[in-house]
């Protein structure tokens, strides 16, 4: 626990709070944006030590004593300027920088990662589980959205279907329905795909969608997840054995019978499968009485003898159903010796005294029966299923069979268990997608001829409860599986979808029909059972203020063409348009790329921002967007476009980003947010003179050894929306290139301009300044140019031959035209003089042509443009005096501003600056070659 002295007013005692750590106390008692950044931390009291609080992470200090107070209560002077925002307002970034909007994609946790859109590696659509939700601003092509549900196939006319439910991001778009893609391939271009659009705060369960490429897609959007106890798995056959293709002569005789196997399998040997003691049932042993001996026609074959057949109505089954068992006693290479069961019915008792020692095999098309002269034949074979009929043929002696369809061989033994499972769905899941597959076609070949098969596929749902133990509860589900009825060979897709009928339960699958194994016959049967979806249902009205889709991929020719999948789409942004003067045209309906109108949307977004009107230099930023655009001739310069997915962004990191892709300095004056425009400056926009330094605190270094020789930028280019990367110099010859990511930057011109100004930087910065200023240094505007004399430097005097002859200092008194200096100065024969004047808000005014009269005292050519105050109520005018051929030398780019405050709790600003050139902007206006 953190000990918390919170000083409402720091004049009077405080206020002991113990909390977890610093941001849950924050949480609790603040929630504007304000009061987070008009407060400060101490270490013990507010007289102590100020904690850091850049970068947000003295949040989470959660032990010893801090103290916090106002800033804006603190008795000081005047309300200083910030420059770079106090990180409190981190405090709060996960919560007010995600909008409150349901993630429906899975039930656990993730750390921070970039969207698909983002990443520079191979992106796809993919959940982003507890992150920000995608806040697109501006121009984003090739966007590839998050999943907001575990992507599932069923399979639809035994086609593989893709169902997709994706979150384009918060708020509304501008979408080209032309412009959304699977890969590379335009959606539009795959047959039978759809993809349905839903605006904000829309439910795809009971609302239309806005936007329908395609067909409309009936299915339900919910918390989708791919069941992870089921690895692919056939379901076997029942008659899936060696001995399956046996072919048996029988003979009993009183309680015993003997089984001989002939014709059988390679290697096959009965000792491998049976023993003395087992027990088994047999399966479609049917016994059928022959009145005679017949032969039937085989293709060439001419029987001998042809008899009238004769078989009972009812063959007797051996196996009687399954329902009793046969104990073997003796197991030899090629026989079993069985006792027959004294529970089996009479019908089957006689069946066995009747059987004859001749062979017995099933019957098959290209099999001729055995020719027996004489008495009564009795034959065991399995059941016969016959299309056609019995005809006279050659002399109306010879009988034949049309036979299309057969069953299977005798098996002796127990069925082959086929059952797959259990897969146990979980608490809260109302329905299962169940898929069977046959990849390969479902279908078999009798004498070469593709032939049509079904087959019986028993689902199991069981209760069970919360120890996943049975409660004796089941209910069955019998599904018909069968060849694909466009074509035979084709592949099998069928998806089985069962409401479930208990609140939890699990589940097995099993084939009940055999295979059919004949000797004429080849089977292509295999059925796979490959996935388990589980489905729990959402309750919400609507799923927030966020644009969403579903999508719909089947498998055809086309879709397996594209060689990465992912769902992509050109998207802008639609936003309210700020008109001016406090105006706002209609809410959510104007698409845009251009940085100023984002910037004014986000400040006052109630999730990023969450400023108002006040807060903001909005008609400040239109003016900056004209000027960039003048300044560069079209507004390519003023493009923007990115995909905000972190929540590691507070509102202050993502005004900089936007800001700085457009080539602008945001800062904080007054409590208002601002931009300038960085370009070529022709003046400098204030002085900081020899009144405002602290004494001795300036620091001049000339360093011309380059950190860096070139630059690598990269950025997402909206043309195809891949990351490239940009070279300088373009013969990459750098050894230590600046490396940089140019976020929101979406063409190479912007990107190149970009580069460019670093690499003239690098090339061209070669002075680096740092002194200390009073609270005049709120009016620096970092990237400003200002005029700052060197005062580590002599100040040319009278009767000095050597010296810096650059002059500053504070304006003793006016009269007229004539103005005496507080400094003495020399001018220099042949060689105009200017001098500068400061105005009332600390900016520069224009140079004026000057004369000296004495060594303190100087004419002016011309009237400045404010007047000059020498009185002592206020801070006197502050000037720069300097030759032209050296007013540039004082030029000075500001690029930190650090505040603080001395012992005697005064103003301090620690400006740090490099030298001014034209330079760095000589490539501005350059073309791509």
């Amino acid at each position: 626990m953190v000990k918390i002295i919170y000083y409402a007013d720091p004049t009077k005692d405080g206020e002991i709070i113990e909390c977890d750590n610093i941001s849950s106390f924050l949480l609790s008692r603040f929630t504007t944006r304000d009061e987070l950044l008009d407060l400060r931390f101490f270490d013990n009291d507010i007289l102590d030590h100020e904690i850091d609080q850049t970068g947000g992470e003295f949040l989470s200090i959660n032990e010893g004593v801090v103290a916090i107070t106002h800033d804006s209560m603190i008795p000081r002077g005047a309300t200083a300027v910030w420059y770079v925002v106090v990180a409190v307002i981190a405090a709060a970034a996960t919560i007010l920088l995600t909008p409150d909007i349901p993630q429906l994609v899975a039930e656990t946790g993730g750390s921070d990662q970039p969207s698909g859109t983002n990443r520079l590696s191979d992106s796809n659509n993919e959940a982003r589980i507890d992150q920000r939700i995608d806040d697109i601003f501006g121009t984003v092509n090739r966007h590839v959205p998050s999943l907001w549900q575990v992507p599932f196939r069923i399979g639809v006319n035994n086609q593989e279907v893709e169902i997709l439910y994706l979150c384009i991001g918060r708020g509304k778009y501008q979408i080209d329905t032309s412009n959304w893609y699977d890969g590379d391939t335009p959606i539009q271009n795959i047959p039978n795909a759809s993809v349905n659009i839903y605006g904000p705060n829309t439910n795809p369960n009971v609302d239309t969608p806005e936007t329908v490429i395609g067909g409309l897609i009936d299915y339900e959007v919910g918390v989708y997840k791919q069941s992870n106890d089921l690895n692919p798995s056939e379901l076997i056959p029942p008659n899936e054995v060696d001995n399956a293709n046996v072919d048996w002569k029988l003979t009993g005789s009183g309680s015993t019978g003997v089984m001989d196997a002939t014709n059988i399998p390679d290697d096959f040997d009965m000792v491998d499968y049976y023993s003395v003691g087992q027990k088994i049932k047999l399966t479609d042993f049917n016994y059928f009485k022959q009145d005679g001996a017949i032969s039937l026609y085989e293709l060439d074959t001419i029987p001998v003898i042809a008899r009238t057949f004769t078989a009972y109505e009812a063959p007797i089954d051996l196996g009687q159903g399954g329902t009793i068992e046969y104990e073997i006693t003796a197991v030899t290479a090629t026989s079993l010796t069985v006792t027959i069961p004294s529970t089996a019915s009479a019908a089957v008792l006689t069946a066995w005294s009747e059987m004859s020692n001749y062979s017995i095999r099933s019957l098959s098309a290209e099999i001729t029966f055995p020719v027996i002269a004489g008495g009564d034949v009795y034959y065991i074979f399995s059941t016969l299923v016959r299309t056609g009929i019995w005809g006279t043929k050659f002399e109306d002696t010879y009988y034949e069979v049309d036979i299309v369809d057969f069953t299977y061989n005798p098996l002796a033994g127990e069925f082959i268990s086929s059952i797959v499972g259990p897969v146990f769905t979980g608490e809260g899941v109302t329905k299962v997608l169940l898929n069977f597959v046959s990849s390969n076609g479902f279908y078999k070949l009798v004498r070469n001829v593709e032939t049509k098969v079904t087959a019986d596929i028993q689902i199991k749902v069981y209760e069970v409860d919360e120890n996943g133990d049975e409660t004796g509860n089941m209910t069955p589900f019998i599904e018909t599986y069968e060849s694909n009825s466009t074509s035979i060979t084709k592949s099998v897709f069928q998806t089985v979808i069962i409401e479930l009928p208990y609140s939890r339960t699990k589940i097995t699958a099993e084939r009940l029909t055999f295979r059919d194994k004949y000797e004429d016959v080849s089977a292509a049967d295999v059925v796979e059972w490959r996935d388990v979806y589980t489905f729990k249902p959402v309750s919400d009205d609507h799923f927030g203020d966020a644009t969403t889709a579903m999508v719909l991929i089947p498998s055809n020719t086309q879709s397996r063409l594209i060689k990465q999948r992912k769902q992509n789409v050109d998207v802008t942004r639609l936003i309210t348009e700020y008109q001016g003067n406090g105006v706002f045209g209609p809410a959510e309906s104007y698409a845009t790329d251009q940085f100023d109108q984002i910037l004014i949307h986000q400040a006052l977004d109630p999730y990023i921002g969450r400023l108002s009107l006040e807060n903001i230099n909005a008609d400040g930023y239109m003016d900056v967007r004209d000027e960039i655009v003048d300044y560069f001739g079209s507004d390519i310069m003023t493009r923007f476009g990115y995909d905000f997915d972190t929540v590691n962004m507070t509102f202050q990191d993502t005004f900089m980003l936007v800001c700085d892709t457009v080539m602008c300095t945001p800062y904080v004056q007054l409590g208002v947010y601002d931009i300038f425009f960085e370009k070529k400056q022709t003046v400098s926009s204030m002085q900081i003179t020899c009144r405002n330094k602290m004494i001795n605190s300036e620091s001049r270094k000339t360093d011309y050894d380059r950190k860096n020789d070139g630059v690598e930028i990269s950025y997402r280019d909206n043309t195809d929306g891949v990351v490239n990367t940009i070279y300088l110099p373009s013969d990459q010859s750098s050894r230590n290139p600046e490396r940089i990511e140019l976020k929101g930057c979406t063409t190479a011109l912007q990107a190149t301009r970009y580069g460019n100004r670093v690499y003239n930087r690098q090339k061209y910065q070669i002075e680096y300044v740092e002194f200390d200023v009073d609270e005049f240094g709120r009016n620096i505007i970092p990237n400003k140019r200002i005029d700052s004399p060197d005062s580590t430097r002599f100040t040319k005097r009278v009767g000095v031959t050597n010296g810096y002859k650059v002059y500053d200092g504070e304006v003793v008194e006016v009269n007229g035209m004539t103005v005496e200096l507080s400094e003495p100065c020399e001018f220099i024969e042949g060689e105009d003089h200017y001098i500068t004047f400061t105005t009332v808000t600390g900016d520069n005014s224009a140079p004026i042509l000057c004369t000296q009269t004495d060594e303190f005292t100087v004419s002016l050519s011309t009237l400045p443009a404010e007047p000059i105050y020498d009185g002592y109520e206020k801070d006197r005018t502050k000037y720069i005096l300097v030759s032209e051929q050296l007013k540039d030398s004082v030029a000075l780019i500001p690029k930190t501003i650090e505040f603080s405050l001395d012992d005697n709790g005064a103003e301090v600003h620690t400006i740090s600056s490099v030298n001014y050139t034209d330079k760095y902007y000589q490539n501005d206006l350059d073309e791509l070659e």
